[in-house]
Formats: structure tokens, sequence, C-alpha cells
């Protein structure tokens, strides 16, 4: 049986939870500029598509 000290010195130099928190920054920050860029990227898009959308409308 471990004591005490013996866990918390174990726990203290476990790395298997760093990577899963690496990787959650990292999609956190991908799915950051994924979402900046389409929201300024929404009213040039949007500019592109209005004139289209009217001109099958007129059709």
């Amino acid at each position: 049986m471990l004591k005490f000290s013996n866990m918390v010195a174990e726990f203290a130099h476990d790395q298997r939870g760093a990577t899963a928190i690496e990787y959650g920054l990292i999609v956190a920050g991908v799915s950051a500029t994924i979402i900046a860029s389409l929201t300024a990227l929404g009213v040039d898009i949007g500019a592109v598509f209005v004139p289209i959308s009217a001109a099958i409308s007129g059709i």
C-alpha cells in the first residue's frame, strides 16, 4: 500500500493529462481562428451572393 506522500509525488510527476490539455488548447485556438475568419468573411460572402440570388429570383 502506497503512503500518501508517495501517491502525491506520483501524481505530481504524471504527464498523461498534460497531453490532453495541450490538444484541447490547440483545438480551442483553431476553432477561434475559424470562427473569426468566417465572421470576417461573412459580410463579403453575403455581398457576393445577394446579387446572385436577386438575379435568380428575377428569372
